[in-house]
């Protein structure tokens, strides 16, 4: 379906393509046969773009993780696929003059004195992967989001009292109160319709430097029945969702 969308992972050898049994999925192939790793969401997300032929795939792997990346140029947006977690999770590059998200910009990956280097696709810049740093190359902010699945009760009622984040509280490297990562904050949205629509952002601090049992916290979020969250954070510290914690009350019987 996209002849530059192969590329060799450990062995494997994936691409886009199609079989008797579906079309737009994500192959796997080596020596024990062939997998689809796409996932429907994806699959379905692909049949609706305007053009996929002109998708491009490349690996890399990291701390014990090999990466599988798909960008289609022609819609802007790339997919990166995790062998160890067998997830799908979106890579973008912030274009501030609209503030929106485009594909990510860094691409064709190569291990190169000790580092992960890569080209950057729309940009004349060799750039390589440091997870100490939280704005790109250009200084555009990274942003750095995660989506729940619905949480339901039956079709009925919860009341939503408080939701916890469990991360990494105050790992922040900035005792400066002038810098932007001195006392960083986390934003949420909360959706009562599964996702479709989403309420007005909620701001919580994740605690400054030292302070590593700080509780990052929201309370009162109301009721709903198809209920769905989103965190997102930009600012210049480490930012890793281990676990979340709700606490609600369900309505009827």
């Amino acid at each position: 379906k996209a002849p530059k969308s192969v590329a060799e992972v450990n062995g494997r050898v994936v691409f886009l393509g199609s079989s008797s049994t579906g079309y737009n999925s994500i192959w796997s192939v080596g020596e024990d046969g062939v997998t689809r790793i796409s996932k429907d969401w994806l699959e379905r997300r692909i049949s609706t773009m305007t053009r996929s032929d002109d998708a491009f795939g490349y690996s890399y792997t990291k701390d014990g993780h090999q990466f599988y990346l798909i960008s289609f140029p022609t819609e802007d947006v790339t997919y990166c696929y995790d062998f160890a977690e067998d997830s799908w999770t979106t890579r973008a590059t912030r274009d501030e003059t609209k503030n929106t998200l485009r594909m990510w910009f860094p691409s064709f990956a190569m291990r190169c004195y000790g580092k992960i280097m890569l080209g950057s696709y729309r940009e004349n810049s060799v750039v390589y992967l440091d997870e100490d740093k939280f704005t790109d190359h250009a200084g555009r902010l990274i942003q750095r989001t995660r989506v729940t699945g619905i949480i339901i009760n039956d079709f009925k009622d919860m009341i939503l009292h408080s939701l916890e984040l469990i991360i990494d509280n105050g790992r922040t490297a900035s005792a400066d109160p002038s810098s932007d990562g001195y006392n960083p904050r986390v934003m949420l949205q909360v959706s009562f319709d599964g996702g479709y629509t989403w309420e007005p952002e909620c701001w919580a601090n994740t605690g400054r430097q030292g302070q590593y049992g700080y509780s990052t916290r929201w309370s009162h979020l109301g009721k709903g029945r198809r209920v769905a969250f989103r965190v997102s954070f930009t600012d210049s510290a480490p930012f890793t969702v281990a676990s979340a914690m709700l606490d609600y009350t369900k309505c009827g019987r």
